[in-house]
């Protein structure tokens, strides 16, 4: 005998003991084709079942429809209350007219976008047309930053042209 606590946990008696009796053996299934096929009777019992409880459902919702129907015929009243009475929202309504909004509003930048006028008339900044300032920018070019203007920049950045430290915004 095993003592317990050397006792595998679990143990299939008919592998470990060939000598039961052959009321206790489990006979292998032979593999292969199946040797039965479907009852036909009860498949089709099943589907005439089903399609008898799908028109029982259907005709039940219908009888529901109808009853709800010549209720609300009765009542007198209109079939749907939001419907007849539109409410508006509380204020503030912010867009009435959406479409209209943003027109007026691209007819505003385009009016920024293709005038002159001021930005700050203290300061001396006026505010340009963008096909004027494209052309200046073409016929001027853009500003060419320096090696000192770098380096002065982000002091520690740039050493011997190439980047050694991230700046605090991109510090990773």
């Amino acid at each position: 005998m095993i003592p317990a606590y050397r006792r595998p946990l679990c143990i299939n008696r008919l592998s470990m003991n060939e000598t039961a009796p052959p009321s206790d053996r489990v006979a292998k299934p032979e593999r292969g084709d199946e040797t039965r096929d479907a009852d036909v009777r009860i498949v089709a019992l099943l589907c005439v079942g089903l399609l008898i409880l799908i028109g029982g459902v259907l005709l039940l919702l219908g009888g529901i429809y109808d009853y709800f129907i010549a209720r609300q015929t009765r009542s007198g009243g209109p079939f749907s209350v939001p419907a007849v009475t539109r409410q508006l929202p509380p204020e503030p309504r912010l867009l009435v007219n959406p479409t209209r909004n943003l027109q007026e509003m691209r007819a505003r930048e385009d009016e920024v976008l293709h005038s002159y006028g001021w930005v700050d008339r203290q300061a001396g900044i006026v505010r340009i047309p963008i096909d004027r300032a494209i052309d200046l920018l073409v016929e001027r070019g853009l500003p060419a930053r320096t090696t000192g203007d770098r380096e002065s920049s982000w002091p520690g950045l740039f050493q011997h042209g190439r980047i050694m430290n991230y700046p605090p915004c991109c510090a990773r």
